[in-house]
């Protein structure tokens, strides 16, 4: 495959990962039935404010995302290595 169209899409995953996780953010850790119960039948579907322990304005990512940009600067470093 073509270096950059794989770069391309290492940062579409990357990018689309994180706007899912700050989307997500307010119902983490919350089950399928509360989510439907104060989300309605297709979930959510906008950034809502979240105020959980770190608080932060509505869009923010979790630690999820934080995790996994470490992770892709470390393979980066180690040049794909582990």
């Amino acid at each position: 495959m073509d270096p950059d169209v794989l770069r391309d899409r290492f940062r579409g995953t990357l990018l689309w990962g994180a706007v899912g996780d700050a989307l997500g953010r307010a119902t983490e850790g919350r089950s399928w039935e509360a989510i439907h119960a104060r989300y309605g039948p297709e979930g959510i579907r906008e950034y809502r404010p979240w105020r959980g322990w770190t608080g932060g304005p509505t869009g923010t990512i979790t630690d999820d995302t934080q995790l996994t940009t470490a992770i892709a600067g470390s393979l980066i470093a180690a040049r794909g290595g582990f």
